[in-house]
């Protein structure tokens, strides 16, 4: 006789109503959720990103109701959360169910979720501490009169507290690398998208070309060279458990990339993005030529490099790829050097130089008023995403190993970068490469719009 065909057995599956989950199939369940948990962390990666979905979607579709059918990944999340906190087993007899109190009733359960999801709308973050400190009675265990521990607080976060949905519970992720909006930009991004797809047609793109000003830090330090090089491990490292406080193992400090001073040489930089191909102009901080630029964030110094420099770039890049015309209209974002914050017009210096080298901004064609762009656009800009694959070769494959790098050398780096990004090799963004890069302006403007302003991929 098989286990399971017992129907004295608490694992039988005749005591199970019609579409529900047999006892068995619970085990399973829950032993699938402890194997997945075990190999996340001996691998040292989410379990999202070794099953490529969702821990719960992934078991719901590995067992099965009483009738046939799978369970919605909600009752997963139930059932290993019961197990757990509530001391329930599969295939429990139902004659023990009227004896020892749960320690956690579900409305102490559902007020500790409440709370912890009122304390996130309030920009605090939400914690077993805070939430104790706002319902000191009901997180209190009923049995010991103790508090609950904050291990079963956090199981209620993980099961029972949500942002949007109750199918897409919490999770503890490390944040994106975007920066948070505020609500006001939103109603404004959502306006700029709009204003972007009714008066940019598709085909006009081909007629724009992207700049931005952008500058990086030589090291001139061992310590500061150092320390960059350990900000360009990144966030998230393999690391031996007993090592975490050593050696290249923390985190480097936040200056190390951002903040400028002695230790480092600042040189300036811009991409100029146009037609699926990009050209990198790299200033000379000792520039003697006074027609030349030697910064690119201030207007004056933004102007000579748009009336004595660009024009001559866009024509390095026609020749080298074949352009018949050159593009004419500059795209940028809303830079105090490039837009007046006062009159939400265009910086008169920089406007007058654009006119001088037969250019225009491509905020003109939609009126000299510049209100309806948005300030916080970096997700949407496509230059903004070819300047962070930028700077992750910088980083990642063409990288600083010395000391003292001068301005001719960090120009070879941007060369080999610029090379790199124009080959056939160069294709993160979905296979396509800057080709495909270059024409998904609208989408993103759309994807803006369908979120209500929200932050979108790069």
């Amino acid at each position: 006789m098989v286990l399971t065909d017992c129907p004295h057995c608490g694992l039988s599956p005749e005591r199970t109503q019609e579409g529900r989950l047999p006892p068995w199939e619970a085990a399973k369940a829950c032993a699938y959720m402890d194997v997945i948990e075990h190999i996340s962390d001996v691998l040292g990666d989410s379990a999202f990103n070794l099953l490529g979905m969702r821990v719960d979607d992934f078991i719901a579709n590995r067992v099965v109701l009483k009738g046939g059918g799978n369970p919605d990944p909600r009752s997963i999340r139930k059932l290993v959360a019961k197990a757990r906190m509530f001391g329930h087993h599969p295939g429990q007899p139902r004659q023990y169910s009227d004896g020892r109190p749960k320690v956690i009733t579900e409305h102490q359960a559902e007020e500790i979720a409440r709370v912890a999801m009122e304390l996130k709308k309030r920009r605090m973050k939400p914690s077993p501490s805070r939430v104790r400190a706002v319902i000191p009675r009901l997180t209190l265990n009923r049995e010991t009169g103790k508090p609950i521990s904050s291990e079963k607080i956090r199981c209620i976060f993980k099961s029972m507290c949500f942002d949007e949905k109750e199918d897409d519970p919490w999770q503890w992720l490390s944040c994106v690398s975007q920066d948070c909006l505020p609500e006001a930009a939103l109603a404004h991004r959502v306006r700029c998208s709009t204003a972007i797809i009714e008066h940019v047609h598709p085909n006009a793109l081909r007629n724009h070309v992207a700049i931005d000003p952008c500058s990086s830090l030589l090291p001139r330090t061992p310590v500061r060279l150092e320390e960059q090089q350990v900000a360009a491990m990144g966030k998230c490292k393999w690391t031996s458990g007993s090592s975490r406080r050593k050696g290249t193992n923390p985190r480097a400090p936040a200056y190390a990339t951002k903040q400028a001073g002695p230790s480092v040489l600042q040189v300036h930089w811009t991409p100029v993005f146009a037609r699926g191909a990009i050209h990198i102009h790299v200033c000379n901080p000792g520039e003697e030529n006074s027609d030349l630029p030697l910064k690119l964030n201030d207007s004056f110094q933004l102007a000579k490099f748009v009336r004595n420099v660009l024009p001559g770039v866009l024509e390095i890049m026609q020749v080298a790829h074949g352009w018949s015309t050159l593009p004419r209209v500059i795209v940028h974002d809303k830079a105090s050097y490039m837009v007046n914050a006062a009159s939400q017009h265009l910086n008169a210096i920089f406007a007058g130089a654009l006119a001088e080298s037969g250019m225009r901004s491509w905020v003109s064609g939609i009126g000299d008023d510049t209100s309806w762009l948005a300030a916080k656009l970096g997700d949407l800009y496509l230059h903004e995403t070819a300047i962070s694959h930028i700077r992750r070769l910088l980083a990642e494959k063409f990288v600083c190993t010395q000391l003292h790098e001068t301005v001719p050398q960090f120009k070879s780096r941007m060369q080999a970068v610029q090379d790199y990004m124009n080959s056939e090799s160069f294709s993160p963004a979905g296979g396509r490469g800057l080709k495909g890069l270059s024409n998904e302006l609208h989408a993103r403007c759309r994807a803006v719009i369908d979120r209500g302003g929200e932050r979108i991929p790069k």
